[in-house]
């Protein structure tokens, strides 16, 4: 899954930090490990644009060391590259009833299962209309999570969004309208109400009843309060998901609620647990997964995995990595 490491963390909390400021500063940003390390100057820098600091930083970095710092950053795990076979799937299910609850930190329950998913064919009748309007970088598709007081279920709103990345880096802004939610026949279709509204509803709800176990303590607190979560998906990758699969118009992509932590202890302990989600390609058979090592496509039979989280990654900034952390120890 999509984990964050601890170094774009402090790279992107010190540009935001630096936004604030109205005057110019004199940078000077450490980056790599006691073998690796580099300064990269940059006085009376201007930080009027967070993502030209970050890039900043990631180009020098590949001059200086020949690669992308958001490869150097991340280490092979058990959600290997951009898709995600079925035994990973189920581990990150389980983790999810595990840590992510509803309720308050002394009363509290697992989220009762349901199903969140839409049809190819209404995506592709709105992907197709919102790309006619003209996104002239990277469009994704942002999963919103609220909650549903009376079923007890997470219950999701859906946008399109144009993302201006460079190297998998960069700013979005999310609009108000149109939105989308989940009709009677799983398809998309319009909410009658727009994003500041729906967040006011739902989203709100899931701010105040979803409780997480953040460090694998069995201690609950409420981690959302003020913020509201969300996924976004290059709809490439969506398009690669249903291509590989041969999925039919009538067929679905299923949004599946999964857990992660950011690290792991030697105690196998996960910290900073999260609800996440993946995409995964469904037919009237069932969703299709396997562990098969031979596939004809990328996301053939696996899971796509490759959106960027909020949190841990919020403030209008969107980071694709193609890595993650391993499962816990002995699953699957």
């Amino acid at each position: 899954m999509i984990t964050r490491s601890i170094l774009l963390t402090i790279l992107l909390e010190s540009a935001l930090l630096a936004l604030t400021s109205s005057s110019a500063l004199p940078c000077k940003a450490t980056v790599g490990t006691p073998s690796k390390t580099m300064a990269v100057d940059t006085p009376t820098w201007q930080f009027n644009d967070t993502v030209k600091f970050i890039l900043k930083v990631n180009n020098d970095f590949k001059t200086k060391f020949g690669g992308d710092l958001n490869s150097y950053l991340t280490s092979p795990r058990g959600f290997p590259d951009s898709f995600v076979p079925k035994g990973e799937i189920i581990c990150a299910t389980n983790e999810m009833v595990n840590v992510v609850h509803h309720g308050n930190s002394s009363v509290h329950a697992p989220l009762n299962p349901g199903t969140i998913q839409f049809t190819v064919k209404s995506y592709q009748d709105l992907k197709d209309a919102y790309e006619q309007g003209g996104c002239s970088h990277v469009p994704g598709l942002v999963v919103h999570y609220g909650f549903n007081t009376t079923t007890k279920q997470l219950e999701c709103a859906f946008s399109f969004v144009c993302m201006e990345l460079d190297h998998d880096i960069g700013p979005y802004t999310i609009p108000d309208t149109p939105l989308y939610v989940l009709n009677g026949s799983w398809e998309l279709a319009d909410a009658g109400m727009t994003l500041t509204q729906w967040r006011a509803d739902k989203g709100k709800k899931f701010q105040d009843n979803v409780v997480v176990d953040q460090y694998d303590n069995d201690k609950f607190h409420y981690i959302y309060k003020g913020i509201f979560s969300h996924a976004i998906y290059k709809l490439g990758r969506i398009d690669a998901l249903i291509a590989d699969n041969k999925l039919k118009d009538t067929d679905w992509v299923e949004v599946v609620p999964v857990a992660e932590p950011e690290k792991w202890s030697s105690a196998n302990r996960g910290a900073e647990f999260a609800l996440r989600t993946c995409l995964v390609a469904k037919n009237g058979t069932g969703r299709l997964l396997t562990d098969d090592a031979v596939h004809s496509g990328l996301f053939e039979n696996r899971g796509a995995d490759l959106g960027s989280a909020c949190p841990p990654t919020c403030s209008g900034i969107a980071v694709f990595e193609g890595h993650g952390i391993d499962v816990r120890k002995g699953c699957p």
